[in-house]
């Protein structure tokens, strides 16, 4: 049942007029009720001559205000007081929204009606507070302007209860913290989700949050097709305009705020061409009310969440990760991604910072492996894996670079203090100092990875460490074809593990370990290189080979690239990479979730049935006892 507030219904009106002090006991469960915005001096059917006298006279939860064409709606700054409504934009252009006139006869994928904050300077377009309840649709909310000490220039949400956003548009706002929207969780938890065809476009913010800025107790939620956060800047200007350092181009969260962001994007992608100092794209900032936490995942396994095109003047290109200290960290997830063509001086695609002992943690599709990503939250929310094939957890073509896009002496992924786990991740045609470069982590590692066809100025990887009990542990991963101009491919100082690894870099050493900490140690097994002269003497199951039989790995298109091995049979003989077959069985699944341990019956074993790389191959069967004369008959499929 729907009703309308009109003044013949006698009945309520009356009630409401005289029992205003307890107006929820007139309020009917049953009844959606209805106001109408519009031109009430020529359309009787409007209830309300403006937006903000609808909202005051929305007396009753679950109240709808339908927004009409009959005026344009500038100068706003709405105030939302303890309600619950919705703000409904419309195509029609009277306030008769009945069947045959308004937007319920079509879905709308794109904004109906416009609120402007021009000509109402200093102000939110629309304010929040106390324990409220809003969803805003079919809107665009433009032209907020706070002032630079204040939050959220097109929305400010401060206090309890729920923000949902269903196609709109919140663009070209202004404020000193949390551009276009400001959401600060404080007596109770606030929700803010983003729902289909939602864009974040344009907003600045004087200091941090460019389109997005949440705090205290505030989770975001950004799951559906067709929402963009792009083109948000986080200035980091003081008073003056001189640089102050700006957190979050795109997003920024304050612990102990939570962002669960996985929509495929729109046009562009889910967090697109932001810019800031720290934090191009997203920054998650542990504070003394608790630890911040970013989980990236998809909800589509063909369309995973993009991360391109952000700009950190100096860190975290895509993503910036900065714990409060050590018992108050901040944390990010990110499973079924893809960083693309993001860039920053240090960290072009991900930078976890802390100045003292070790708080940030990195986890890179990991949420089948730490607690911290609280996985089942995730696959709850609708986190899905992508289909084989998909360019999926990839880091692609990203860049350290400067103003003057000349390398620096920065790396992809970075960090100072903070730790990083990885597993089935690929690093392909980025461009560095180093691909992965960490300093006083904990740990580093890398599990089931392949890095190929990138460019760094120094070593591919980098780890050192200081604390007796900091590991590097590289495992089941490819490495190869990638250009390193000057040093190793990896180097470490404190514990190193290379396990069932396969390196193929023919002009440069594989490893420099210089033994630095007091327990520190250095083992490897089952690993194929191009290099064995800084192993270890105890190593087992060592390799020197210079022939790793990859599929297609000097096609000219490095996207066409094939880094899996090769094994077939011509003339009665079986020619195979030497990494099939080579390894000790262990558990587990490839870079493309295919079974380990499976043996191809005519390749000799070494150690066991396991390939060593990022790829186990994966046998044709009815080919096996072939004839194999003639042309050349591949054994793997």
């Amino acid at each position: 049942m729907r009703f309308r507030h009109l003044a013949c219904h006698v009945f309520l009106c009356g009630l409401a007029s005289s029992f205003a002090q307890n107006a929820n006991a007139i309020c009917s469960p049953l009844i959606n009720y209805e106001r109408v915005v519009g031109d009430t001096a020529n359309d009787k059917n409007c209830t309300d001559n403006d937006i903000q006298s609808a909202i005051n006279n929305a007396v009753c939860p679950n109240t709808t205000i339908y927004i009409t064409g009959e005026h344009l709606y500038k100068s706003q700054h709405l105030l939302i007081q303890d309600k619950s409504l919705s703000l409904v934009g419309t195509s029609s252009a009277t306030c008769n929204i009945g069947v045959g006139n308004n937007l319920l006869d079509t879905t709308p994928t794109a904004p109906l009606i416009t609120l402007s904050g021009a000509g109402h300077s200093g102000d939110s377009v629309i304010s929040i507070h106390g324990n409220s309840h809003v969803t805003l649709q079919y809107l665009e909310v433009t032209g907020g302007a706070s002032d630079t000490d204040q939050f959220g220039g097109g929305v400010y949400f401060g206090g309890q209860g729920a923000l949902t956003l269903d196609t709109d548009t919140i663009d070209n706002n202004f404020a000193g913290y949390g551009g276009g929207i400001n959401a600060f969780g404080e007596g109770g938890a606030l929700t803010i989700t983003i729902k289909q065809n939602t864009l974040i476009l344009d907003n600045r913010a004087q200091f941090n949050g460019g389109g997005i800025r949440i705090e205290g107790s505030t989770h975001l939620y950004m799951l559906e097709d067709g929402s963009s956060v792009a083109f948000n800047q986080a200035e980091g200007l003081d008073q003056n305009n001189q640089p102050s350092g700006g957190e979050g181009g795109g997003i920024a969260i304050y612990g102990p705020a939570i962002a669960d962001i996985a929509s495929p994007g729109t046009l562009v992608g889910t967090v697109s061409e932001n810019s800031a100092t720290y934090g191009g794209g997203i920054a998650a900032i542990g504070t003394s009310s608790g630890r911040a936490i970013a989980r990236l995942f998809s909800v589509s396994s063909t369309r995973p969440v993009l991360l391109e095109q952000n700009r950190a003047s100096a860190s975290g290109g895509a993503v910036y990760v900065e714990p409060k200290d050590d018992s108050i960290n901040a944390i990010l997830c990110a499973g079924n991604f893809r960083f693309a063509l993001n860039t920053a001086p240090s960290g072009a695609a991900i930078f976890g910072a802390i100045e003292s002992a070790s708080g940030g943690f990195i986890f890179l599709n990991a949420f089948d492996k730490d607690d911290s990503c609280l996985s089942a939250d995730v696959t709850a929310l609708g986190g899905v894996n992508c289909t084989q094939g998909v360019e999926c957890n990839d880091f692609y073509q990203n860049s350290a670079i400067d103003e003057s896009n000349a390398i620096t002496q920065g790396a992809i992924i970075e960090g100072n203090g903070s730790d990083v786990t990885a597993n089935r991740i690929s690093m392909r045609q980025n461009n560095a100092h180093n691909l992965v470069h960490f300093i006083d982590s904990v740990e580093s590692i890398f599990n089931t990875c392949r890095l190929t066809d990138n460019h760094s100025t120094s070593a591919l990887i980098d780890v050192a460490g200081s604390k007796d009990n900091s590991v590097t542990g590289l495992s089941s991963s490819t490495i190869a074809g990638n250009q390193i101009d000057s040093g190793p491919v990896i180097v470490a100082n404190c514990e190193l593990v290379l396990t069932r690894m396969l390196v193929y870099q023919p002009t440069v050493r594989s490893v420099n370990f210089s033994q630095e900490c007091v327990a520190g140690s250095y083992s490897a097994s089952d690993t194929i290189t191009t290099d064995i002269s800084n192993f270890p003497a105890n190593s087992t199951n060592i390799l020197q080979s210079d022939t790793p039989r990859f599929v297609d790995a000097t096609n000219a298109d490095p996207d066409k690239r094939d880094y899996h091995l090769t094994a077939f049979a011509q003339a009665g003989l079986v020619t195979a990479s030497p990494a099939i077959d080579f390894g000790s069985s262990a558990n587990g699944s490839d870079l493309d979730r295919n079974p380990y341990n499976v043996d191809v019956p005519l390749v000799s074993n070494g150690a066991g049935p396991r390939d060593v790389g990022a790829y186990e191959a994966q046998p044709i069967t009815d080919r096996i006892f072939g004839d194999a004369f003639g042309d050349a008959i591949s054994l793997l499929r």
